[in-house]
């Protein structure tokens, strides 16, 4: 197999993983945008039942007090050591995209600017890539960047199945079956008096 045989094998992988990562993102939008709604209709189906059964409604668990810092020191913040590898292999293409898209340069594009600059910090590579194919800039490291795109897939992915274990969520899901939503509310009533317990 020649060299640029596994380059096109390669690029053919990168783009299924991108549409991977697209797809996951909608998926992730939709669920955020269910779980938005259905909040408020959780927390109102089970003050309702609460008070219909005569049962107390579970104070909400004590928040966290962040840590008290005398100093007035400019935090640091701990880069995560993928994040910089990421950073390592998207090196030549961030720059030569902070180049054409910087607002002070004549053609230069606030927007992309601002995704790009977004997606360097928070390890969003798929961001760079679709500038990259946007502003018709070759992709190095392809084979590196492929295990950074589908690391960046399975992240996605487990915010999906966090979302899908959220009380709201599991409501949803019960659509119009009213017992579903009774057992739904007194599983999430043991769970609140297990976290006050401090179990």
């Amino acid at each position: 197999m020649t060299e640029q045989t596994r380059y096109v094998i390669m690029k053919k992988r990168l783009e299924a993983t991108l549409k991977k990562i697209d797809f996951l993102e909608t998926e992730l939008d939709w669920q955020s945008d269910v779980l938005l709604d259905q909040h408020g209709e959780f927390d109102d189906f089970y003050r309702s039942w609460c008070e219909e059964n005569k049962v107390a409604v579970p104070e909400p668990p004590p928040q966290r007090k962040p840590p008290e810092t005398e100093s007035e020191e400019p935090i640091e913040v701990d880069i995560p050591e993928e994040t910089i590898l990421g950073q390592e292999h998207f090196k030549v293409t961030y720059k030569q995209l902070a180049k054409i898209t910087h607002p002070d340069k004549n053609d230069g594009d606030d927007e992309d600017f601002k995704i790009l600059n977004d997606a360097w910090l928070h390890a969003k590579w798929s961001k760079i890539i679709y500038l990259a194919n946007k502003h018709d800039i070759a992709i190095h490291n392809v084979k590196e960047i492929d295990k950074l795109l589908r690391q960046e897939a399975k992240d996605i992915e487990g915010l999906i199945d966090k979302n899908a274990n959220m009380f709201s969520w599991k409501f949803w899901e019960c659509g119009d079956d009213e017992k579903c939503k009774e057992r739904l509310v007194k599983h999430f009533l043991k769970t609140m008096n297990k976290i006050h317990k401090g179990e």
